[in-house]
């Protein structure tokens, strides 16, 4: 029995009625107790514990998963403020990520870009022992791979786009994995360029062309054929 089941049942027997005994001070305080407690329980609960509770969760939904469905409900439990406070409940959290399956866990993606090539990202997440802040790190190396994989770098545009994702400081994972991630002949082109430009083998874009030796009309800047 519970300290507001408690509560209730003696002022019951006292004569209060039901509702004055739920909106009694004293209520409010055994419900606190209660509070207090659960939370107790719960910071100092064993591994066992930890996943048969997670499992009864798990069967009140109707399924048999028993590793984390999202990443949501995996940074949820690493929230906790038992994973900080009690080796048991990283343990139980360890063994529901041991059944958890990679693309939740955010260590590999293939992705298909909009000219149809297909951009494989291999692993540039972070796979060490889990901690929110190396979720939400994943969560942004995923966001980025996701923007990449949609750039069409048949478009001028679209290749500024990348190159702005390349040499942004926070990106840096990118150039790590490049390998992995870079796939199409443009998109290696320009990836060698900005190798290049940061060894420091040239500082400007070259642009090749043959050279005119006179027999081929050149007008100013800006004239078509028609104002020659």
């Amino acid at each position: 029995m519970t300290y507001l089941q408690k509560f209730i049942s003696d002022a019951m027997n006292n004569g209060y009625s039901y509702e004055d005994a739920v909106s009694d001070p004293r209520a409010k305080e055994a419900a606190r107790r209660d509070d207090a407690a659960a939370r107790n329980a719960h910071l100092h609960a064993s591994k066992a514990q930890y996943l048969a509770a997670f499992q009864a969760a798990r069967q009140q939904q109707g399924s048999n998963h028993k590793g984390f469905i999202d990443q949501e409900e995996m940074l949820l439990a690493m929230q906790d403020e038992a994973y900080d406070k009690n080796p048991e409940y990283r343990a139980a959290v360890e063994a529901i990520l041991a059944q958890t399956p990679g693309e939740v866990l955010g260590v590999s993606a293939t992705a298909t870009a909009a000219d149809g090539t297909v951009v494989r990202l291999g692993q540039p997440y972070s796979t060490e022992r889990a901690t929110p802040e190396s979720m939400m790190e994943n969560a942004y190396r995923e966001m980025v791979m996701e923007q990449l994989a949609n750039i069409d770098h048949s478009t001028a545009r679209g290749r500024y786009e990348y190159l702005q994702f390349l040499t942004d400081p926070k990106n840096a994972f990118l150039i790590e994995h490049t390998e992995g991630l870079v796939t199409s002949q443009d998109q290696r082109t320009h990836q060698a360029m900005l190798d290049s430009q940061a060894a420091g083998q040239n500082d400007r874009i070259e642009i090749v062309s043959e050279a005119n030796d006179g027999s081929v009309p050149q007008g100013s800047f800006g004239q078509g054929e028609g104002n020659q």
